[in-house]
């Protein structure tokens, strides 16, 4: 009886050991990539039915383990805080010294937000160099911005686009809590402007006052 995805994982190792199989040639079984299919392999992706079947085959696994290739993982792959394996440790160093060099420039860059690990791509290559062969590695994750909102009944939730104030419908009509757009600032297309409750265009307008 298998009680955790770690022990499917031990599995897949053991088989890959055994049957002497690269990750690229397992990636290429289920057409994804290389990268994406050693992640999952090692326990931190769900694969689907069709995918999770194919490896099953590959990896000679029981339908128990196939089963438990679907099942999306507790994510998580390293036992300790700091690294204790060198080559891991030194991603951890990376960022010691580069994280706040990497924060900085994405934020003077996209604004204050951060880069997506879910909407994420990530490709491995072997560079030739004459001095020694180099690591390439890229990783490519999808910018998601803080979003600013209200939180008051009727103002909406978020801050709309082309308005820079909270209230999504745009500004009300009129009356003294009218909030202003920015200069050219245009409303999304089909969006009906309309006039929100007293608590909503005193929150809006207090903001407007404030900004």
């Amino acid at each position: 009886m298998i009680s955790s995805r770690e022990q499917v994982t031990q599995m897949i190792v053991s088989a890959k050991v055994r049957k002497g199989l690269k990750w690229a040639h397992v990636a290429e079984s289920i057409g994804m990539s290389k990268e994406w299919t050693t992640a999952g392999c090692l326990g931190q992706m769900a694969f689907d039915k069709a995918q999770a079947e194919t490896l099953g085959q590959l990896f000679e696994l029981s339908d128990e383990a196939v089963a438990w290739l679907q099942i999306a993982p507790y994510k998580g792959s390293l036992p300790t805080a700091v690294p204790s394996d060198p080559l891991i440790y030194r991603w951890y160093e990376l960022v010691n010294v580069y994280g706040t060099t990497i924060k900085e420039l994405i934020h003077e860059e996209f604004g204050d937000g951060i880069m997506s690990a879910i909407d994420f791509s990530m490709d491995i290559q072997r560079q030739s160099d004459p001095k020694g062969d180099r690591v390439s590695v890229v990783l490519s994750g999808k910018f998601l911005p803080y979003k600013s909102y209200c939180g008051i009944s009727g103002c909406g939730s978020r801050r709309a686009p082309g308005f820079p104030r909270c209230c999504p419908a745009g500004p009300p009509r009129s009356g003294p809590h009218h909030v202003r757009a920015a200069p050219g600032a245009v409303p999304r297309a089909g969006t009906a402007r309309r006039t929100l409750p007293a608590s909503a265009r005193r929150c809006c307008a207090g903001w407007d006052r404030t900004r």
